[in-house]
This record gives structure tokens, C-alpha cells and sequence, in this order.
């Protein structure tokens, strides 16, 4: 280890992190390029492709950063570092994106907020997330600047704070390109901290959202391909952005496998997806992150208990930005889920659903191998 380390080792550690560079600089290299080569739905794998060449099979290394696998239903698994955890500190963000940006000003031509009063604000956000000691920051759809990502990933890397959030839409060759990145720092040979940072596109736009992007004359590129499952801290988690939640089918395979849906939003039918949100957390047995913008509100994590207490957190309004931080048990979840019973304790869970594999939580516990 390079903890205290000889001049050998101190050059090793300077010859990786020269060498190979630190993730997030690598992912936004090549999105913004594949954007530019109007290549779209090359990002994700040219990413993961690179990462594991130049990060992966470096002999120094001793555990992989990157197990990119497939299960049964071809999902993607994509699993980030070696830590693990028990519990998470997820801080959900309640702010405006009305005021700071829309799309249509973006189809209009008209120049984005990047005064220095926003770019306060998004830091004081990440700042008041790591003064809890929080470990994941949920920002809505649309709210961050691909332009100040880099900065931004960087921190996150830095103090080993996962985020995930909406870009604003960005507009090249007449399309426009809804994404959500999800930031999930590691650390390489334990001392290096670096950041896996992944773009994922908008699966299914929204009626109106895409109604708006044609009567400009643009076109709403959608992603082709299936949706990943990630892994970090030893959490497994899908991410949707807004309208692709209502998509049963796409949510659905994701049951007994997730311990959590992250959802960022900037929709106003909070009646509608609050209902979805409620289902979803009983029937795939997980806690639910959701995150929409101040004005529109339900911005919460549930989980799959009483209706008393399946809300950990929810928020909605102000004039002034805030953050709410919950703490969500993923071991206590999974070791619930072995059971085939209702528990008469009073914190328990709700019991899970027909069709629910109990061995996969087995798995994932490390009770047989994941496979």
C-alpha cells in the first residue's frame, strides 16, 4: 500500500495517475466527442471499453474497478470500486430549474444561466452534501451545465460523493439529447481517487417534451439500447429520467435485483408519478429516490413499509434552495427480503411480491456466488 511509502512507490503512484488519468476526465473526453462525431449511442461503451483497458487490466491494480457483466435478461450490470456499505446518506436537492433554464430556450438560440450566482449555488449544494457526511447528491432533470461538469465530477472524486442528475439539453446536428449523468466515484489502488461518470440518454420523452423539440424543427434522440443496473458501494440501482418510469416493462426487470430506483424529474403531473412511485417501491421491494424540481415538488425516498412510514423524506417549494439528506439500510432490506413470511415487528418491511427471487438477495448478500 502506498499509505507510507518508499520513493518507489511514490513514482508508482505518480506513474498511474499520469498514465492513466483520472476517470472523469476520460468520460467527458469522449462524450463530448462522440457528440461531436454525431455518434451517440457509441458513449457508453466507448467509455466503458476505455476504462477497463487503461484502468482495469493495469497490473498494479489489485481488484477490478469495472466487472461489466450480463445476467439472464441481458441487463447490463455495471459495478464501480471495491467499498462497501451497509447504509447510504442520499441528500435530495430542492431547487428551481424554471427560472435558470427550459428547453425552449435552448431551441430559441438564447445563451444559458452561467452567472456566478448559479455556479454558487450548485456549490453550495455539493458543499452543504459533504459537510453531512452525506454519500449520494439527487439533483432534478435538466438542472446541470454540461459545461461546468468537469469541475463538478472532479470534487465529487475528491470526497468520494456519488451524483446524479439531469444535463440540460444539448442541442448538436438539429437534435436535441436529453441526459442524465450519474458520477460514481473509486479510488485506484485504494489512494487515487478518480470518478466513473456515465451518460445515460433519454429513453422515452415525454409527450409534450417532444411535441416542443419537433415544433422547432429538431429531433429527440432516444437511447436504443437496454438500461443498466449499477453498483456502487455494493447498492444496485437503475435510473430513470421522468417519463421513462412510466414504462412498466422497464421497470419490472429490474425486481429482486434493485435496492434502489433513482428517479430525476422536471414534471409537473406529481399526482400521476407520485402513484407510480408508491406501487414501484411495494413491487419491486426497494427504496425509491425521486427528485423534481422546487415548484412542481414530491421529491422523496420511500420505502416499502406502511403508508405512515413510507415516506423517509419528502419535500416541495420555497423561495430559497434546499437540501434534505435520508438514510436508507440496504442490509436490513435484503435480510427481510430472505424471509418468506410477514415479521410481526412494527419496523418491518411489507412482505414482498409473487415473482420476487429471494436467491438473488442471496447473492448479492454473499450467502452463494454472484454469478
Amino acid at each position: 500500500m502506498f499509505y507510507n511509502c518508499n520513493r518507489g512507490n511514490t513514482y508508482l503512484a505518480y506513474k498511474v495517475w499520469m498514465e492513466f488519468r483520472q476517470g472523469q476526465d476520460i468520460a467527458m473526453a469522449v462524450f463530448f466527442r462522440s457528440l461531436s462525431c454525431n455518434k451517440p449511442d457509441s458513449i457508453a461503451g466507448e467509455y466503458v471499453n476505455k476504462i477497463k483497458n487503461d484502468i482495469q487490466n493495469a497490473p498494479i491494480l489489485a481488484f477490478p474497478l469495472f466487472d461489466d457483466m450480463k445476467n439472464t435478461d441481458k441487463t447490463q450490470r455495471i459495478h464501480v470500486g471495491n467499498f462497501k456499505s451497509d447504509r447510504l446518506k442520499i441528500a435530495i436537492a430542492n431547487v428551481s430549474v424554471r427560472d435558470v433554464w427550459s428547453l425552449e430556450d435552448a431551441l430559441k438560440g438564447k445563451q444559458p444561466n452561467r452567472k456566478y450566482k448559479r455556479y454558487l449555488q450548485l456549490t453550495e449544494l455539493l458543499n452543504t452534501t459533504i459537510k453531512e457526511k452525506s454519500d449520494v447528491l439527487v439533483l432534478p432533470e435538466n438542472f446541470l451545465p454540461p459545461d461546468w461538469l468537469a469541475v463538478l465530477a472532479t470534487k465529487a472524486a475528491r470526497e468520494g460523493i456519488a451524483i446524479i442528475g439531469g444535463l440540460e439539453h444539448i442541442i448538436a446536428n438539429k437534435k436535441v439529447y436529453n441526459y442524465t449523468t450519474i458520477i460514481l466515484p473509486f479510488k485506484i489502488y485504494d489512494i487515487i481517487p478518480s470518478a466513473a461518470v456515465f451518460f445515460q440518454l433519454k429513453k422515452f420523452y415525454a409527450p409534450d417534451e417532444k411535441r416542443i423539440i419537433e415544433e422547432y424543427n429538431y429531433k429527440a434522440v432516444q437511447e436504443s439500447q437496454e438500461r443498466p443496473l449499477y453498483c456502487w458501494r455494493d447498492c444496485y440501482f437503475p435510473v430513470y429520467t421522468c417519463f421513462e418510469l412510466a414504462a412498466i416493462q422497464d421497470r419490472s426487470k429490474f425486481m429482486s435485483w434493485a435496492d434502489m430506483i433513482v428517479a430525476v424529474e422536471y414534471n409537473r403531473d406529481t399526482n400521476y408519478f407520485g402513484s407510480i412511485l408508491d406501487s414501484l417501491t411495494r413491487d419491486l421491494h426497494c427504496y425509491c429516490v425521486q427528485v423534481n424540481c422546487s415548484e412542481f415538488g414530491d421529491s422523496r425516498i420511500t420505502q416499502p413499509k406502511k403508508r405512515e412510514e413510507q415516506n423517509l423524506i419528502s419535500i416541495k417549494g420555497g423561495l430559497n434552495q434546499s437540501l434534505l439528506i435520508g438514510e436508507i439500510n440496504i442490509k436490513e432490506l435484503r435480510e427481510f427480503q430472505l424471509k418468506n413470511y410477514i415479521s410481526k415487528d412494527n419496523s418491518s418491511f411489507k412482505p414482498v411480491l409473487p415473482g420476487f427471487n429471494s436467491e438473488t438477495v442471496r447473492k448479492k448478500l454473499g450467502i452463494v456466488d454472484l454469478k
